[in-house]
């Protein structure tokens, strides 16, 4: 047997065919679905791939701020040193507008010198710049798509510094007008490394696809760099530049008694390989369908966001513009395990209330941040029509607040906590 085993020899292309087997095994099981979040969780996946599945959930303002009317058509957010910026869309002056986070409801206006407000539709930024895109399309037929790079040190100083980014896209050959009938609409964008990405408003596919193209002044071609089905239409986007991270925004239509209604989304895009952020996880979250019209969405932290919705109205109803706040730490927390990122995360925590669904003869808490502790306050709790049934008053706010709500009975209620003219808006279930 010695002498057989001695005198065999193995080809080196079967060595080799075996070492590859091995490899590509290797990397496969190495591979899967990374997110503890997911329905697939796979624990012993190194690198996601991708395939990662989830159950549906929402993502609700824990407060709504009602805007000043001036922002009725707001349409794109960005946030930088405790400061709020948006700008209206289509037809409206061509001024930005910046809102201190501690007081939502009070606004500045800065006039960008030398630009026309053809149809913006978001902010992006960087270090350096501010970032405005007039790149609505609707009608999928503007050969003048533009997007306008000014310096932040400009703004402070209150006298903007503009240079002009101009584009096409490298695979639109037909520029025939129709009216929310086309895919070449934008509404979208981020800033990453050295390009701007765009996400289209795809009004025949219900799909977004990412363009790119250089930050840099001067006229570029979009390129396409792939698409994804999200089955509606994207109105804003948003990005953490250190993380691999993007949240997109926007609404689909969904008949209800045969009219068309806009229900609000999320899409949380992360864990992704360089720019092709459809490689890593995408999820879903719907939200409040109160505010349907969502236009923008900002975030300084990768937990806590802004997002914002402009004044629709119809034969039923009007919604007014308002900007709300959302709290995504269930669902990113652990994807941004930074120390450095929870503790920035810290600095912006919204309210919080608990329990909530909770039981009639529960006591209602809320958690304050630490930007209100001991400030004067006023808790209101409003029925589902819309009357005030509790009031109660604080000189000073604590960490926790407890609430004397306990007497009333099972349903839906309103909780409005007046800050310093700031008002926060909760919805709250007795069952």
């Amino acid at each position: 047997m010695k002498t057989i085993l001695t005198s065999l020899k193995i080809h080196p292309k079967a060595i080799l065919f075996v070492l590859t087997l091995l490899l590509s095994l290797s990397v496969k099981a190495q591979s899967g679905c990374t997110d503890p979040l997911a329905n697939n969780y796979n624990a012993s996946a190194v690198s996601n791939d991708g395939s990662c599945t989830y159950n549906p959930a929402d993502a609700n303002p824990v407060s709504s701020t009602q805007l000043n009317a001036t922002l009725d058509e707001n349409s794109g957010l960005i946030v930088f040193n405790s400061t709020i910026w948006t700008h209206n869309d289509s037809g409206n002056p061509a001024d930005i507008y910046s809102i201190n986070e501690s007081d939502l409801t009070n606004f500045s206006t800065l006039t960008i010198p030398g630009a026309t407000n053809v149809d913006w539709e978001d902010m992006a930024q960087d270090a350096t710049y501010v970032y405005v895109g007039d790149f609505g399309n609707n009608n999928g037929n503007r050969t003048n798509l533009k997007i306008y790079r000014i310096s932040k040190s400009s703004i402070a100083q209150g006298t903007p510094v503009v240079d002009d980014i101009n584009f096409d896209y490298a695979d639109q050959t037909d520029f025939t007008s129709q009216t929310n009938n086309n895919d070449f609409d934008c509404e979208a964008m981020i800033v990453r490394g050295n390009n701007i990405y765009l996400f289209t408003k795809e009004w025949v596919s219900q799909g977004t696809t990412v363009y790119a193209i250089p930050k840099t002044p001067g006229t570029h071609s979009a390129v396409n760099l792939g698409s994804y089905n999200v089955q509606g239409l994207v109105t804003a986007a948003t990005t953490v530049e250190s993380q691999q991270l993007v949240v997109l925004t926007g609404y689909e239509f969904v008949l209800v008694f045969g009219v068309p209604v806009p229900f609000p989304f999320m899409y949380l895009l992360y864990d992704f390989q360089n720019d092709d952020f459809f490689s890593g996880n995408k999820r879903r979250l719907s939200l409040d369908t109160n505010f349907p019209q969502i236009e923008g969405v900002a975030t300084a932290d990768g937990i806590h966001y802004y997002v914002s919705n402009e004044r629709s109205s119809n034969s039923f109803v009007t919604i007014e513009p308002h900007i709300h706040e959302i709290d995504l730490s269930g669902f990113l927390s652990n994807f941004l395990s930074d120390d450095s990122f929870q503790a920035q995360a810290a600095s912006h925590k919204p309210f919080v209330v608990y329990p909530n669904p909770s039981r009639a003869e529960e006591a209602i808490q809320v958690k304050i941040p630490q930007q209100h502790l001991g400030k004067e306050a006023v808790f209101e709790l409003y029925n589902a029509y819309g009357q005030l049934v509790e009031q109660q008053n604080v000189k000073a706010l604590h960490t926790t607040e407890m609430l004397n709500f306990n007497r009333f009975s099972a349903g839906l209620y309103i909780l409005k906590v007046k800050v310093e003219g700031d008002v926060h808006s909760f919805k709250l279930s007795r069952i």
